[in-house]
């Protein structure tokens, strides 16, 4: 089984688990490795990590951005 390190993805923000062989072999800067377990116990790698903006999420879960949305189209008329 490949050894496995925990990266940040430059372009993304995503943290994902990939094999040593992938991390030396990416272009620089496509990786930052982060000093994370990259696998569990057993040897398996661990699921990405998305990135997300919490602000959009909490303001879609309370109805914020569609309130603001409309809002914006009743003034605008």
């Amino acid at each position: 089984m490949p050894g496995y390190v925990r990266v940040k993805q430059a372009d993304t923000g995503h943290e994902l688990s990939v094999p040593v062989e992938h991390f030396d072999a990416a272009p620089d800067g496509a990786y930052k490795r982060i000093d994370k377990d990259a696998t569990y116990p057993g040897g398996d790698p661990l699921p990405v990590k998305y990135k997300t903006t919490v602000a959009k999420q909490a303001a879609v879960k309370k109805g914020t951005a569609s309130r603001a949305a409309a809002t914006a189209t009743k003034e605008n008329s």
